[in-house]
């Protein structure tokens, strides 16, 4: 038995070779046409110029995607804490160019539910504390849930409840 191969034995082998270097040369080929068409390809995303000024802290030209929510675009501008987004709708889309002016509040309102019963607005000063709010309520609650130094927040919710509870 002869301890080499055939020549016949290694043209097949060599034939193999060839055939197994030709896939990878057209799969290299391939891969950088796909690469090429890809970079091409460029989806076209509308920009929209949206100004604020007012009640923010960073007024200017933004240039935002079109489509996305009023609030994602009032993020790059920072409004103030008491700047006035009551007739806002901060989940509508933008589609067209915007300019808006922020104004600041004159006073927070603040929904406060007593004992489970109806929520009551209570109109409130700008600055006010949730402790404040004592001297808002007339029915009887428990001392405890007025004790916090922190600020309000217009349009806040609070739920206060009775002493016995």
């Amino acid at each position: 038995m002869p301890a080499g191969l055939r020549a016949s034995e290694w043209s097949l082998v060599g034939t193999f070779i060839l055939i197994l270097a030709t896939f990878t040369l057209i799969a290299k080929i391939k891969s950088h046409q796909a690469q090429y068409y890809l970079a091409s390809y460029q989806p076209k995303v509308q920009k929209i110029l949206v100004t604020f000024h007012g009640a923010v802290a960073k007024p200017g030209r933004y240039t935002i995607k079109k489509g996305v929510p009023l609030c994602e675009a009032l993020k790059k501008a920072k409004p103030h804490r008491y700047a006035n987004l009551r007739n806002l709708d901060l989940q509508a889309p933008i589609v067209q160019p915007l300019d808006l002016h922020l104004e600041p509040l004159s006073e927070l309102i603040v929904h406060v539910r007593i004992n489970e019963g109806q929520v009551r607005d209570i109109v409130m000063p700008l600055r006010s504390r949730v402790s404040d709010l004592k001297t808002k309520i007339d029915e009887p609650y428990d001392p405890a849930a007025l004790k916090s130094r922190r600020f309000l927040r217009d349009g806040e919710q609070l739920c206060v409840f009775s002493a016995n509870k």
